[in-house]
Formats: C-alpha cells, sequence, structure tokens
C-alpha cells in the first residue's frame, strides 16, 4: 500500500487538538419561573484516558446574568464529588467564547471538580447541577463546555473544547420565543460523495457555479484538498489496498441536484499510472515538498480562477507560506486546459507572527452574479490568525472582475473605509473556521457559515447588514452526529453552496476527520468516515425578512411612495400598485426566500410606465414559480419599499 502518511499526519495536528471530552446527553428544563430552582443533568463522555498526570474536569455554563451557581455534583463508576466555582476558569471561558457572542445579557459560570483522576479506559461522568433562576423573563439559549483543567485547552491551536449549544429555556410568562433554526440533514447530497471506488472521500470541498451565477448553475465545479484514492468495500467500508492519498482533486456535477448519474470525479495518474495531485505548486516563490490546500474559486467568461494557500511541508505541524492564483479553463470532457499558477501578495505576515490571507470565502456581487443590489465587486474573505494561539478572525479585500489580477487595485476593509494597505485589515467577526462561506441572501442580509471554534460538532451562523459586516451573534444550528456514530473524530470547515440550495433552504457542508491522538488507521477500517456531510436551513427561520433599508443608502424620507399587491395570497397573477409619484428611476424586483432574483421589471420616472404591474408568476428564464412566499422591492439608490406576496397553486 502506498500511503502519504507523514504528510497526512502533519495536516491532521494543526486541525485537531481534543481534549477527548463530549456531551452525551443533557437534560435541562425548557420552561423555569423568576427566582426558582433549576436542575439539570448532564453526561459527558472522556474517549482519551488520562492514564499519568490525574487532571481535574472543568464544567461551564452558559446562563442569563442574574442566574446563580447553588451546587453540583459528579460520579462515575470509579470516583465521585463536588463541583466548586471558579473565577479563572470563568475568564478563560469568556476568553474563548464571549457570551456576548451569544447574545446580550448572558455570562460564563465555570465549575471545577474537587479532585483530580487518573483512568485507563473511557469513562462516562453524571453531573447534577443545580441553579437558581433570576428575575428577568424572557427566551434564552444556553451552553455547556467541557474540558480537562489543562492550560489553554479551552481553545489551543484551531481547536475549541466541546460546546453543547443551544438550550432553550423560557423565563417566565413570555409566549412568543424566536429562537435560531435547526438544521436537518440532507442525505441526497451527502449520498452523492459516499463511493466505494476511485474516489473515495476527501475534505475541502468547494463548489464553484461555473455559469458565474450565485443563484442557479447547471454545471458545478468541486474542488478538493486531501483525497483518498481506491477501493472500498461495500459490504465492510474497509479501505482495500492499494490505497493513495494525493492533495486535491475534482469533479464535475451537471445540474443542480444530487444526482449519482450526473457527477464525475477526476484525479491525475502520473507516469507511473499511480494517482497524483492535479495542482502541484511551480511558482517562484514555491520550493520542493510544498503542497497546495485549495481555497474558493470563482468562474469569470468561461475561465477558473481558482486560490489556494501554499503549505510548506518542511516546516511541520502546518505552516502557510502564501497564496497561489491558479487559472484554467475546462474543455469539454471536463479535462483541465491552460493551467497556470501564480504567486500573490494575498498573504501578509506581521512581525508578532500573526499573519492574514485572502481567497477562504468568495461572494461577488456582479451582475453576472445575479444577486440582488450588485456593486460590481467580488468580495473576498480571509482569516487572520492570531499567534501563538491560532484563533481565527473574518477580514474582506475586495475588486472587480477586470482588476482581478491587478493587486494594486484590491481594497481590503480597515473598520471605517477600504483602504490599500493589506497589513490595516480588520476583523469582522471572531472564532472563525479555517474554511467558511459568506452568502447574500435578500437584498440587505448576508450569512457567514462556519465551524463553531474551528473544528468541533457545532456548525453555525453569523448574520450581517452588509458585506463588511460586523457580523453578529453566533447561531449554532447542528451538532454533528458523527461523533456518536464513529470513534474518536472531529467535524470541520463548515461552508454554505448557496446556487446549489433551493427555496427557502440553504444548503450547507461540513467535513469530518479522526482526531489527533486518535487511530490514523481508523480511516482503513472506516472508508466512509472521511468525505462531507450536508445539511440545510430555512433561511425564513434565520432571518426576519422585511422591509429594512440598506445601511449603505442614503436616508431619506420614504413618505412618497407605498405599494400595494393584490390579491395575496395569489394564484394564477398578482396585481402590484406603486401609490405616490415615481420621481426618479426605480427597479422592480421579485424575490424568493433565498434572496434570489425571480424576475425584475424597471419603472422609468414621469409615468412612462403604468404603475400597476401585473405578475404572472412566470421567472425571468420563462419558467414558472412554484408554491411559496416572495418578496416585492421597489428600490434605487434613495428609496428601498418591500411587500412580501404568497404564491398558492
Amino acid at each position: 500500500m502506498i500511503l502519504r502518511y507523514e504528510k497526512y499526519i502533519f495536516y491532521i495536528f494543526i486541525l485537531v487538538i481534543s481534549s477527548g471530552c463530549y456531551f452525551d446527553e443533557v437534560n435541562q428544563p425548557e420552561s423555569v419561573g423568576p427566582n426558582q430552582p433549576i436542575s439539570i443533568q448532564i453526561n459527558i463522555v472522556d474517549n482519551v484516558p488520562e492514564t499519568t498526570n490525574p487532571h481535574k474536569g472543568i464544567l461551564s455554563v452558559l446562563v442569563p446574568e442574574d442566574w446563580e451557581f447553588t451546587s453540583g455534583t459528579y460520579s462515575s463508576t470509579d470516583f465521585s464529588g463536588s463541583l466548586l466555582k471558579s473565577d479563572i476558569w470563568t475568564d478563560s471561558t469568556e476568553s474563548c467564547y464571549p457570551a456576548v457572542s451569544f447574545g446580550s445579557s448572558m455570562k460564563w459560570i465555570a465549575l471545577i471538580s474537587d479532585t483530580g483522576y487518573t483512568y485507563e479506559n473511557e469513562i462516562t461522568v453524571s453531573i447534577e447541577l443545580n441553579l437558581e433562576s433570576g428575575i428577568t423573563e424572557g427566551c434564552f439559549s444556553m451552553a455547556y463546555l467541557t474540558t480537562k483543567a489543562t492550560p489553554n485547552l479551552i481553545c489551543a491551536g484551531n481547536s475549541f473544547a466541546p460546546l453543547s449549544y443551544p438550550h432553550h429555556v423560557q423565563v417566565g410568562s413570555s409566549s412568543d420565543c424566536n429562537f435560531p433554526p435547526e438544521a436537518v440533514q440532507e442525505d441526497q447530497w451527502t449520498e452523492l460523495f459516499h463511493r466505494y471506488s476511485g474516489w473515495t472521500g476527501a475534505d475541502g470541498i468547494y463548489s464553484i457555479p461555473l455559469s458565474g451565477s450565485e443563484t442557479n448553475s447547471e454545471k458545478t465545479l468541486f474542488v478538493f484538498s486531501d483525497t483518498f484514492i481506491g477501493d472500498v468495500d461495500s459490504l465492510t467500508n474497509q479501505r482495500i489496498a492499494p490505497t493513495y492519498m494525493v492533495n486535491n482533486t475534482y469533479a464535475i456535477l451537471e445540474g443542480s441536484e444530487p444526482n449519482i448519474d450526473s457527477i464525475q470525479f477526476y484525479y491525475e495518474i502520473d507516469d507511473d499510472g499511480l494517482p497524483t495531485s492535479f495542482f502541484e505548486p511551480n511558482t517562484p516563490n514555491s520550493e520542493p515538498g510544498d503542497w497546495y490546500w485549495l481555497m474558493d474559486g470563482i468562474n469569470i467568461d468561461e475561465t477558473v480562477y481558482l486560490y489556494a494557500l501554499r503549505m510548506d511541508y518542511d516546516v511541520p505541524p502546518f505552516a502557510v507560506d502564501g497564496v497561489a492564483l491558479i487559472k484554467f479553463q475546462l474543455g469539454e470532457e471536463n479535462q483541465l486546459l491552460e493551467v497556470e499558477q501564480y504567486d500573490t501578495p494575498l498573504f501578509y505576515q506581521y512581525e508578532n507572527g500573526d499573519y492574514v490571507w485572502y481567497g477562504q470565502a468568495i461572494m461577488p456581487l456582479t451582475n453576472n452574479a445575479e444577486l440582488s443590489a450588485p456593486d460590481d465587486y467580488i468580495y473576498f474573505y480571509g482569516v487572520y490568525n492570531s499567534s501563538p494561539s491560532n484563533v481565527k478572525y473574518m477580514t474582506v479585500s475586495r475588486t472587480m472582475e477586470n482588476t482581478i489580477e491587478n493587486y494594486n487595485s484590491w481594497e481590503f476593509w480597515d473598520g471605517s473605509s477600504w483602504i490599500s494597505d493589506i497589513s490595516n485589515a480588520t476583523s469582522l467577526a471572531h472564532y472563525i473556521s479555517p474554511e467558511f462561506s459568506v452568502t447574500q441572501i435578500s437584498f440587505n442580509k448576508y450569512i457567514a457559515v462556519f465551524q463553531q471554534g474551528g473544528v468541533g460538532r457545532s456548525v453555525a451562523y453569523r448574520i450581517a447588514n452588509s458585506p463588511t459586516g460586523p457580523f453578529g451573534m453566533s447561531n449554532i444550528i447542528w451538532d454533528a452526529p458523527e461523533y456518536s456514530e464513529f470513534n474518536d473524530v472531529s467535524a470541520y470547515n463548515a461552508k454554505a453552496h448557496p446556487h446549489l440550495s433551493f427555496g427557502e433552504n440553504l444548503v450547507i457542508s461540513y467535513n469530518v476527520n479522526t482526531n489527533i491522538g486518535g487511530d490514523f488507521w481508523y480511516h482503513f477500517d472506516r472508508g466512509d468516515l472521511y468525505r462531507p456531510r450536508f445539511i440545510s436551513i430555512s433561511v425564513d427561520d434565520a432571518f426576519a425578512l422585511g422591509n429594512e433599508r440598506d445601511p449603505k443608502l442614503p436616508k431619506k424620507e420614504q413618505i412618497n411612495l407605498s405599494i400595494s399587491c393584490f390579491p395575496n395570497p395569489f394564484n394564477n397573477s398578482i396585481n402590484i400598485d406603486v401609490i405616490g409619484v415615481i420621481d426618479n428611476r426605480y427597479e422592480m424586483v421579485i424575490y424568493d426566500l433565498m434572496g434570489k432574483v425571480v424576475f425584475n421589471d424597471f419603472f422609468v420616472k414621469n409615468g412612462l410606465r403604468a404603475k400597476i404591474f401585473n405578475w404572472e408568476g412566470i421567472r425571468n428564464d420563462g419558467s414558472f414559480a412554484g408554491t411559496g412566499i416572495y418578496f416585492v422591492k421597489l428600490q434605487n439608490y434613495e428609496t428601498v419599499l418591500t411587500k412580501k406576496i404568497t404564491l398558492l397553486k
């Protein structure tokens, strides 16, 4: 068997540093009265035995600000004791998981076991936690965090201590609780990447619409990083020798449905007939042994611009040396044509060891992208890596299609304006994952999807009203079930795929891998482990879409115009009546819940067009729109009016 074992180990090391603990069960009441006791039962599993150094256990609880800890106990088959309040560990938890990122009026309470222990086998620790609620009534989302009492283990490297969130509780008589949506599994998409021959698993998975449209594409390029090539026994899920690992591969999906007959996977073969990577660094700055970690890409005029981190194999565990641009076209047989590589200035290292790079997530707001309110810019999101903690923050730059290779024209957001100096980039959100996505889902709504803490069980999102943020509180929407299905694994690098989404649902992927400290060869026992999983959330539940202004637009009294839609709900057609004086050029656009343009028309000043418009439910492409909720927006650079309409068939 031929396998790049050493390189793979280096790759995993930076991704996963784990305490070995995870939450098996949390039983928490869904409601409680003010100033009343609340009892919570928790089961925590530690599958990384501690055989030499006795460590105390840590449990941190996110609660409303006026709640108090009263008592806590823990027990296992071999030991038991009491939990004590710890201000030091409260500060450590707050430093890694700021309470404000989960919402206002919340705080952490950290507890530590009264004794440290060693143990030779996996253990389950049962905890009974007693709290007392405060006088504040309302709806709250609690969280639980656990780790061993080891310095920096709450947020070390790219990995954070296990977090269980959200756990909703209603205090008092509130009946209008609006909690973040929970995701659902997208089994068809997941099974699309469950294969038994050839390409049999990878991470990375960026999807690039080859039409350039972020709303719909008849052809999608998937790019992957580390990939297994070989056969997997369909009955036992064991990998069969010989099995190979290469640094990058790709796939082509025809259409936008997860149809196994519509996707083809591709990997390179060297002169010896062995699988190898498509893209090997050969730029002036690259050195022998370097390799690429692929990032996001975009298609412009039938040329794919793919960005990649150039990794230094000689400096473990996971050293970034630069960002490369890989340009190519796809032939009629989906082969790579005219492949070119270039070094870019999209990587910058500071004197203190911090560094920043761009290309991790790309959001075009161009006309070709077919999103609302295009501004002709392509937004390149990046990662600011803080040393020595390796905590990662989101940053953003931008350029235009015709200046994408002219780096003197690139601009970087410094918190208040666009500047040319990459070194003055500012943070839009903290504790982002190494891979993530930013997606426009309506005129002034943007969603960032990521793995909470970088690596862990939880997929989360943040929202903003502008491409430059700031992105708000973290909302966890998914707890990876693979932690229960497999031994000692981690999930990472969640991101959205907007052009593959449907209706009001946003399709999201995340990757699953083994833990460092776990058994690498477990990959060969479970060939179904190392591949992307897919979920989706309802955008309608995640956002309160309504008549909100884009903050970039100038403020002006909106008293001269209104819109009325009738009948609403409608079946065959709907009348859209613009009431008032049209004194400028307006665009009337109909969007679906994803913010995708369904139909658009123009109103011209001085009444040259009728102010009553009739829509028969026909999209721009001539197809019929399906049953659902849509939004009519009348907009120019001074005014935005919105009306929700419902189509029933």
